[in-house]
């Protein structure tokens, strides 16, 4: 991470940090989400080992998983969704999460599309909205990872293997950003992260 940065937008702002390359607001995100997601959530794997108490934030760090996914989403471009019945639509922030999730995140290209779904959900939704898991479950087997049951249609994750995808997931969204190649990818990039970062932009663009 930049020494000169704290990666907490307002503070560095104050600080006279000016991001004036996507270069640059690219390792600002990364940055970003490493202290604000990844370092964290590795400290808690290691003390929930010796804290019995500390586990029972299983489903709180699930939760902030799912939140990050959710973030790392806003900065795709705009998906298209498939049309639905009677007019309904999907929302905008689950095409995205979708998106992300079947892009860049998934660990198998088994039921990619049906891993997607469920984590949106049954596991995402119930979880910011009441707490809870509807038709699955997050388990403690090392050796489970992730399974699908297509006849009953439920979904088993692994705690910790579910953020090692997630991390992996977002490696592969920053490499894909870096290069120059990549290129609505980078302009819904730069469109999203100037809107957020908005005290970090130049007065005279970046």
């Amino acid at each position: 991470m930049d020494g000169k940065w704290t990666y907490y937008p307002d503070i560095d702002a104050k600080n006279g940090v000016r991001l004036r390359t996507i270069e640059k607001k690219i390792k600002y995100l990364e940055g970003r989400i490493q202290k604000i997601v990844v370092v964290p959530v590795d400290e808690f794997f290691l003390l929930r080992e010796s804290n019995e108490n500390i586990r029972h934030l299983n489903l709180a760090i699930f939760g902030v998983i799912c939140d990050a996914i959710v973030g790392l989403s806003e900065f795709l471009p705009t998906p298209r969704g498939k049309p639905k019945p009677q007019g309904k639509k999907d929302s905008e922030g689950k095409l995205r999460f979708l998106q992300f999730a079947m892009e860049y995140l998934y660990p198998s290209d088994h039921c990619r599309h049906q891993y997607a779904e469920k984590l949106w959900k049954d596991f995402r939704n119930p979880m910011a909205h009441g707490f809870h898991i509807r038709n699955g479950s997050i388990e403690d087997d090392p050796n489970l990872h992730f399974a699908y049951d297509s006849e009953h249609k439920t979904l088993s994750l692994h705690l910790e293997g579910f953020f090692n995808d997630f991390k992996n997931g977002a490696k592969r969204f920053f490499d894909e950003l870096k290069k120059p190649e990549s290129t609505q990818l980078r302009i819904a990039f730069q469109k999203t992260f100037n809107g957020f970062f908005s005290v970090l932009i130049p007065k005279n663009g970046g």
